[in-house]
């Protein structure tokens, strides 16, 4: 508890604040939670934000809005039921692919799945499936939807793992084919669609990864028969660049793109904050796309919580990682249009089942 007449460590001389900081770096454990004194995810806090500072970043300027997340997750409650219908092809599929790696994917899909949750979808009725992975590790994702009962298809159990020498072998003719890994991606993905409401297909690093043995993400997603959505970086110039060149790697093959999500945008009031960025990016495809075929989903700000998450999985408390994967469903919500990414999905799904 801070008392009324102690002075807050921001008010301090900076030689005084130094003081502190070193005294919490050596503190032993018994110390700091002496009689349990001091709460576990307060310090959890306290030692993220100081990492931060040492970094360099700044606090978000954007406050989480309970009230825009709720209007989000309305919209696409709507919007999922507006798509309602049995039958064959029912299930809508959306393929989400990363302009390039450490993109943020993982996060978009994990805010998609949480939103969808939220809506009411129950979770027999979604799944998520990274058919081709280069990554074995579990992640946020992955142990959201342990705890939530939604099936999971990824890291060791992706029906294609590239792992070391797989390119090799696959050309000295000892790992299959490419049309036999298609198959079985194609077939993995329709079983997981049967009975479903939704599967979320998820890419592997940038588009063209894959290709050297047949089965890029183009081939997954023609195999999943899914239309894309491409996660690539913010800014102005270099994000409509970035979105420009994947998505026409994607369309040059046929393969319907629906639009982008441009994530790790800065949160300062800056020049390159989300906000103005949104401004010239969505100015850009107007122009390019003025039968609004292909969309601007969001803006999305950094959150400097889940930075580097992704190695420290493993090691990080379960109740932590859920109070984590809520946030970060939150700020995806509360930063992507669900509803359209939804709508636009199902739309697709017409000519694709």
């Amino acid at each position: 508890m801070h008392h009324k007449n102690m002075p807050s460590i921001v008010s301090i001389s900076t030689q005084s604040r130094e003081k502190v900081i070193r005294e919490l770096s050596v503190a032993n454990d018994s110390t700091l939670s002496s009689n349990g004194s001091i709460d576990a995810a307060l310090l959890e806090r306290a030692g993220r934000r100081l990492i931060d500072v040492a970094r360099g970043r700044k606090a978000s300027r954007t406050p989480p809005s309970s009230e825009k997340v709720k209007q989000r997750v309305e919209e696409l409650k709507r919007a999922i039921h507006s798509t309602s219908k049995g039958g064959e092809g029912a299930c809508v599929r959306l393929f989400v692919a990363g302009a390039k790696t450490h993109i943020g994917k993982t996060s978009v899909c994990l805010g998609i799945l949480g939103a969808l949750r939220a809506s009411g979808m129950s979770a027999k009725d979604m799944a998520y499936i990274k058919p081709a992975t280069q990554c074995e590790r579990p992640d946020l994702l992955s142990m959201w939807c342990a705890k939530e009962g939604i099936t999971y298809v990824g890291s060791s159990d992706a029906p294609l793992v590239f792992q070391k020498g797989f390119t090799r072998a696959f050309l000295d003719g000892k790992k299959g084919t490419s049309k036999e890994w298609i198959k079985m991606i194609a077939d993995r993905i329709d079983q997981l669609a049967k009975g479903r409401r939704f599967v979320l297909v998820d890419g592997v690093g940038f588009p063209s990864v894959g290709s050297v043995v047949g089965v890029s993400n183009v081939e997954v997603a023609k195999a999943a028969r899914a239309p894309v959505l491409i996660v690539g970086p913010s800014g102005v110039g270099g994000a409509i660049d970035t979105f420009n060149l994947n998505a026409t790697f994607f369309r040059f093959h046929d393969v319907r793109v629906i639009g982008g999500v441009f994530n790790f945008a800065k949160d300062d009031g800056s020049y390159y904050s989300h906000d103005k960025c949104a401004v010239y990016i969505r100015k850009w495809f107007s122009k390019l796309f003025p039968d609004n075929s292909i969309k601007v989903y969001g803006v999305v700000p950094t959150i400097p919580s889940l930075s580097g998450l992704r190695e420290k999985v493993g090691a990080t408390d379960p109740q932590a990682l859920a109070s984590l994967a809520k946030e970060n469903v939150n700020h995806f919500a509360q930063f992507l249009d669900l509803a359209s990414v939804f709508l636009d999905a199902a739309k697709s799904r017409v000519s694709l089942s």
